[in-house]
C-alpha cells in the first residue's frame, strides 16, 4: 500500500507533459497548453486533447474525459491506481 503522504510528494512532483509525452510523443505546444490526439477516444483531430502545465491536467473536448496524470495513466494506458502511481514515483 502506498501511504498519503507519499501519493502526496508524487502529486507535486509531476509534470504531466512530460509524462503524456512518454507515451505521445507528437505534443505540439499551442500558446501557454499543449495538444495531442486524445489517448481516451479514436481521435482524428489534434487540437481537442490539451495539456495544461500550469494546473497539471488533461482534459478532452469532444470526449470530455480529463484529469490529473494519475487519471491520464489509468484511463489513457490502462494503467491501475497503484500501477500509475509505481510509474510516477520511479519518474520522479
Amino acid at each position: 500500500m502506498i501511504d498519503d503522504r507519499t501519493i502526496e510528494r508524487i502529486n507535486a512532483a509531476v509534470n504531466i507533459v512530460d509524462v503524456i509525452r512518454d507515451f505521445e510523443p507528437h505534443i505540439q505546444k499551442s500558446g501557454v497548453s499543449y495538444k495531442c490526439l486524445c489517448p481516451f477516444h479514436n481521435d482524428r483531430h489534434v487540437g481537442s486533447f490539451t495539456i495544461n502545465p500550469k494546473k497539471n491536467m488533461c482534459y478532452c473536448f469532444s470526449c470530455e474525459k480529463g484529469g490529473d496524470a494519475v487519471y491520464y495513466l489509468m484511463e489513457g494506458q490502462g494503467m491501475s491506481y497503484p500501477d500509475a502511481l509505481r510509474y510516477l514515483g520511479r519518474k520522479y
